[in-house]
């Protein structure tokens, strides 16, 4: 009876364990952006990544597009050695007359995520 007992606390511990891990393997970080405001025909791409506590380190991409999807400015930061919440930018670009939009990529620990911003031109473009 003692041995089957002591199976069993064993077989609590490992899933406890195993759950506890899944838990901090599970921690990610997300991108959003948002729809780009020109001043004065310039503007610059902009994103946010929001993590959870204890995710992996990250990399990222951000630009800013035109309607065509030619990128008017970008910073590409392939290293994953950023890490926590926060902003990233591209350069100031000039977008005189295009209809422009953010794309972020980051990748967290090899998975990629990424997000879209809606477009700014209607109903006059930059």
């Amino acid at each position: 009876m003692i041995p089957i007992l002591a199976l069993g606390l064993i077989l609590v511990a490992i899933a406890v364990l195993a759950a506890s891990g899944n838990a901090r393997s599970l921690a990610t970080c997300t991108p959003s952006t948002w729809i780009p405001v020109p001043v004065s025909h310039q503007s610059k791409g902009g994103g946010h990544t929001a993590c959870d506590a204890g995710a992996p380190m990250w990399a990222y991409d951000v630009r800013l597009v035109n309607r065509a999807g030619t990128a008017l400015a970008e910073t590409l930061h392939t290293a994953q050695d950023q890490s926590g919440s926060g902003d990233r930018w591209t350069p100031l670009a000039t977008c005189t007359g295009a209809y422009i939009h953010n794309f972020y990529y980051i990748n967290v620990g090899g998975t990629g995520r990424s997000d879209t911003s809606g477009e700014y031109g209607s109903p006059t473009p930059c």
